[in-house]
């Protein structure tokens, strides 16, 4: 196999362009997320209100984050057209699993003397596990149209190429 040939198979891995996009996705967040904790995080923590300023850093750095992730899961990796309220209402919903974890653990874990930044890319690789599963099996899942209620338990619920 050429390196032509072995480079266009794995750009056309599903995995690996998941791993890519995030890869990206975790760079893009973070420095949202030290966008936000350098303006909102950091006026907050001089009121003297460092957990409240760990939670205004998640969730306004998540809103911004979310909306370019979901584009391009959808476009580059999961590959999916139409449905696009419903896939973005389960992309939230798996989003708003991992936000609800972060909100928790990173505050309480701020709270108990650990230092936010690295708390928070520590969490961010995790809670990624977590995303992948749920994005494959749930927000950009595609049973065949013409599958009957047999096939469409047995297969395979992410799209093909």
């Amino acid at each position: 196999m050429s390196p032509i040939d072995l480079a266009r198979k794995i750009v056309r891995d599903q995995r690996f362009r998941f791993l890519l996009v995030g890869g990206f996705n975790f760079l893009f967040g973070f420095a949202v997320f030290l966008a936000v904790n350098a303006t909102v995080g950091l006026a907050i923590d001089r009121a003297g209100q460092p957990v409240v300023a760990s939670i205004a850093d998640v969730l306004i750095s998540h809103v911004i984050s979310s909306i370019t992730a979901f584009a391009l899961y959808r476009i580059f990796v999961f590959r999916v057209k139409g449905k696009l309220l419903i896939d973005f209402l389960r992309f939230q919903s798996v989003n708003l699993i991992n936000l609800v974890a972060n909100t928790v653990l990173l505050p309480t874990l701020v709270a108990a003397g650990l230092p936010r930044i690295p708390t928070q890319a520590g969490l961010v690789l995790v809670l990624t596990v977590v995303s992948y599963l749920g994005h494959r099996y749930f927000s950009f899942r595609r049973v065949p149209a013409a599958a009957d209620e047999a096939d469409a338990a047995n297969s395979d619920p992410t799209p093909r190429h």
